[in-house]
């Protein structure tokens, strides 16, 4: 016969109905306590983990490759490689570096023919200098964060390396002369400093495992090349205040040499140290000469301002001056034009050095720096031209706190 599923409910029997509803009414009235039991045996159950979706779903290409890997149909070396994501720091990095070729070559006394040729050759270089930037450094196999990690007192610095300069010869060196004293893998890794174009610069980084390595290492004669013999310095080591001379807006070309031909008339000169990024794989245009005293230092400053491939650099005396110095703020306008600009009445060579503070670890200008000036007279001179403004901000002039007894080390052939 034949009935509507409508009708179902009309054909239950009066007792099912009953017991039904009994039992929803049982539930409705159960007591609190049941209840409390009742969430604490949910409580007490294990908790399901989580599903954590992966961060790309596998497109049908890569499962049916990645199928075949495991089902062994194919060797790891012929499976597919993803396409690696390009840098965004080195895609800049090089940018910056097209440009300063362009610079540079742009200065060239050269046909013009000629000059585009060198210029793509210098671009070639540096793409291929980038891309393999993150191999390692040495054929030991050490990776090239070793020595970015290093304390300073791990470091041994060595400049005045000639052309023919290999980093496992160096690394052989130092390793036999400190095993001949009962230091067995003393050495870590060697790394060749190069400039901003990938060329070796003269210079180079020894990384030791210990401290009391390099210090027995600064104590061994620097190893020879040819008739040359190279020249240590430690990294460590706290030079005397105004003994040394910052030179700035080097062109990416510089080496050691274009910095030692140059000052080498002054029988002071200490140590040239080329400024690097922090993974010590970049030139900053920026390189530090020291001297044993203040003498030399003054007299390199009289020498003016070094030329490296046309480019006329900038030059300041580092370090804490006590007496020739005066402490600025107010502004975060302040420049080394403002302050040229404000002092020039006193001479072009009055100002030695600028140093501009900023926020904690940032390049983040904090609107106060220190100027310091060559003689006692010329600080006295620009103190009693008091305070002035830069654009509606006015700025303080005032002598600084007093210097203080320890002062601090630092690694300045790495960039901070």
């Amino acid at each position: 016969f034949f009935f509507a599923p409508w009708n179902m409910s009309a054909t239950r029997s009066p007792s099912a109905t009953r017991s039904r509803s009994a039992t929803r009414s049982s539930s409705a009235t159960r007591s609190p306590s049941a209840k409390r039991s009742q969430s604490a045996t949910r409580s007490s159950r294990p908790e399901k983990k989580n599903y954590v979706r992966p961060k790309r779903w596998l497109s049908r290409k890569e499962q049916i490759a990645k199928l075949e890997l495991q089902l062994g149909l194919v060797k790891p070396s012929d499976a597919p490689k993803p396409k690696p994501k390009e840098d965004p720091a080195k895609k800049a990095a090089l940018k910056r570096k097209i440009e300063a070729i362009e610079e540079e070559v742009a200065q060239m006394d050269e046909e013009p023919a000629a000059k585009r040729r060198k210029q793509q050759q210098m671009i070639k270089k540096a793409k291929k200098d980038l891309a393999g930037a993150e191999k390692n450094w040495n054929e030991g196999g050490v990776q090239g964060d070793v020595i970015t990690k290093m304390a300073c007192d791990q470091l041994l610095y060595l400049w005045r390396c000639p052309e023919g300069t290999v980093e496992k010869k160096l690394q052989q060196y130092y390793s036999k002369k400190l095993a001949d004293q009962g230091e067995k893998d003393a050495v870590q890794s060697v790394k060749l400093l190069t400039n901003g174009y990938g060329d070796f610069n003269g210079q180079a980084l020894v990384a030791f495992r210990l401290r009391g390595h390099r210090t027995k290492a600064l104590a061994i004669r620097a190893p020879f090349v040819g008739s040359q013999q190279m020249r240590t310095w430690n990294p460590s080591s706290t030079p005397t205040p105004g003994s040394e001379l910052v030179v700035l807006d080097l062109p990416p070309g510089t080496k050691e040499s274009h910095l030692f031909d140059y000052y080498k008339v002054i029988p002071e000169l200490s140590s040239i140290r080329l400024t690097m990024n922090r993974g010590y794989k970049t030139f900053v245009g920026k390189a530090v000469v020291g001297f044993s005293s203040k003498q030399g230092c003054m007299k390199a400053w009289n020498l003016g301002p070094v030329k490296v491939a046309g480019k006329q650099s900038r030059r300041w005396v580092k370090g804490r001056l006590e007496g020739k110095e005066l402490f600025l703020k107010g502004s975060t306008k302040l420049t080394d034009e403002v302050v040229m600009e404000r002092y020039k009445s006193l001479g072009p060579d009055a100002i030695i050095g600028i140093t501009w503070h900023t926020k904690g670890q940032t390049d983040v200008h904090s609107g106060q720096g220190i100027v310091a000036f060559r003689t006692d007279k010329e600080m006295e001179q620009a103190l009693a031209m008091g305070g002035f403004k830069v654009d509606e901000d006015a700025i303080t002039v005032e002598k600084p706190t007093p210097l203080p007894a320890a002062a601090s080390k630092g690694a300045d052939f790495m960039e901070t």
